[in-house]
């Protein structure tokens, strides 16, 4: 009875020091955690390109993943009440669009939920929620404080620091790409092309007289122009080339494998359809009224990706390009170096 009693005794003892063991060990862990999204807290005040701040968001998903022991992770930011993904980590088993919708349902609850295996983690300011971790976990969930208190206050500094507002995926009004994701495409594109010897091609692309446009049959008109031509290039281009709205009525397409002769072609293939397609009819006219219906046209700049060149020196050459052309208006003009 003494041996079975000592035994007893000796296994308790056994897990109360394991029990300390392991508490000291996840103290530390989170410890380290903590440290390092105070660090990224700080460094988001001083970057100041994009190619950074797409590393810090890589860095606070990757945080997540390992406090959660997660299998992967999406990063969220809230726009007009939608859910807008920036940052992921890991392997994306499911359809990426169901989980967004799934998320968007929890964005006024304001509190962690967990449900069928994902975690919901809501990254608030000042009372309002901004963002949002979805992270799918492999066995269930475990109490975490750092994880659900201290962790996203600190990752709602960082996206305040970051003005995610600027960093969405899809433009709200044409949901093209925006220029901020387009160029973290751009500077992918051209670390592949170094390693694999591929070409691209990259438009530049101005609505002619857009402001015209606005002053004439008002900025609904204009918008919707722009809609309009956003949908044109989506059935013009392959599911391949990238395709992003510059800002106000420019946009930005790469063309894969593709050299600049042949860019030149599909940029004239593209200019005629605009100019045959859309149309806007003087009857619509909220100013004085134009003498006859107004054509859409496009004045586009054609530049090719050459080995050795940064992403600015290739937007730069389309640009210089795309100057040229609109000197004219409605032309197609390739960078002649």
């Amino acid at each position: 009875m003494i041996v079975l009693f000592s035994i007893i005794f000796l296994f308790f003892i056994f897990l109360f020091l394991r029990h300390l063991h392991l508490k000291k060990k996840y103290q530390k862990q989170q410890q380290i955690f903590k440290k390092d999204l105070n660090l990224i807290k700080d460094l988001s005040q001083k970057v100041t390109t994009l190619r950074q701040k797409d590393k810090l968001l890589t860095l606070i998903c990757r945080i997540y993943l390992k406090a959660s022991s997660g299998e992967y992770c999406l990063l969220f930011c809230v726009k007009e009440g939608k859910l807008e993904e920036i940052k992921e980590q890991g392997e994306i088993s499911e359809e990426r669009e169901e989980i967004k919708k799934e998320a968007e349902k929890y964005i006024q609850k304001k509190k962690v939920i967990y449900k069928n295996s994902f975690l919901y983690i809501p990254i608030i300011y000042q009372e309002n929620t901004i963002g949002m971790i979805v992270i799918k976990m492999r066995n269930g969930i475990k109490q975490a404080p750092l994880l659900f208190d201290i962790f996203p206050g600190i990752t709602a500094q960082v996206l305040v620091n970051l003005k995610l507002k600027n960093m969405t995926r899809y433009d709200s009004l044409t949901r093209l790409l925006t220029r901020w994701y387009f160029e973290e495409r751009l500077d992918d594109l051209i670390d592949k092309a170094k390693r694999e010897k591929r070409k691209f091609s990259l438009l530049m692309i101005d609505l002619d007289h857009f402001k015209r446009i606005n002053d004439t049959f008002g900025h609904q008109k204009g918008n919707e122009i722009l809609i309009e031509i956003a949908k044109l290039f989506k059935e013009h281009f392959r599911d391949k080339d990238i395709i992003a709205r510059w800002g106000g009525e420019e946009f930005s397409i790469i063309l894969l494998d593709v050299d600049v002769k042949q860019g030149v072609s599909i940029a004239e293939r593209l200019r005629k359809e605009v100019e045959e397609r859309i149309k806007i009819s003087k009857q619509i006219a909220v100013s004085s009224e134009p003498e006859k219906e107004i054509r859409v046209t496009l004045s586009i700049g054609v530049a090719e990706y050459k080995i050795g060149m940064t992403a600015e020196e290739l937007v730069r050459k389309a640009d210089l390009a795309l100057l040229k052309a609109k000197e004219e208006r409605n032309k197609v003009i390739a960078d002649e170096k």
